[in-house]
């Protein structure tokens, strides 16, 4: 699914081992190769085994349009346990206009 700036994103992500083994974790979205937005495991969402990050409209309005931003997750269990995942492109689209509703 796109981000769309001014809306609300989601993505659900699962995790080698369940995400409550983990002390720490981090989504990141980066374009250009700067981190646009960052959440860590209080700001997730954990359900059925699975990683649910959540961006708001506010947090979409600083993607550039046309540039896919890149998404990464990355889990702490100890220091040789601590796996990330690839950067997952993920398109980014103009709206017709960046008002944030209420």
């Amino acid at each position: 699914m796109p981000i769309v700036k001014g809306a609300s994103y989601s993505a659900t992500i699962q995790t080698p081992q369940p995400p409550e083994n983990y002390s720490a974790m981090r989504v990141t979205f980066a374009q250009g190769g700067q981190v646009i937005a960052a959440k860590d495991k209080p700001d997730l969402l954990l359900q059925d085994g699975l990683v649910i990050v959540q961006l708001s409209q506010e947090e979409t309005l600083g993607f550039l349009a046309g540039a896919p931003a890149l998404m990464q997750i990355r889990c702490y269990r100890s220091e040789y346990d601590a796996p990330g995942s690839a950067c997952w492109p993920v398109p980014v689209l103009a709206s017709n206009e960046e008002e944030v509703l209420p």
